[in-house]
């Protein structure tokens, strides 16, 4: 269940501030090569930091159950 929450909230934190940044960068510096690799690095890191506790959580139960 916990696995199902981390992949919808990992594909919400992805796909949005992608979007948003990918946005913002073309709007500011126009059709330039590294809009979309750097929208994707924010995107990621964001989409990492959101999913990481739950990584955890699910890391420290498989320990628990050992």
């Amino acid at each position: 269940k916990i696995n199902v929450l981390r992949h919808l909230l990992y594909n919400v934190a992805l796909t949005g501030p992608y979007d948003y940044f990918k946005e913002g960068l073309f709007t500011r510096f126009g059709e330039w090569n590294f809009v979309n690799p750097l929208a994707l690095l924010i995107a990621t890191g964001i989409a990492s930091a959101v999913t990481l506790p739950f990584d955890n959580i699910r890391t420290r139960t498989i320990q628990l159950h050992k």
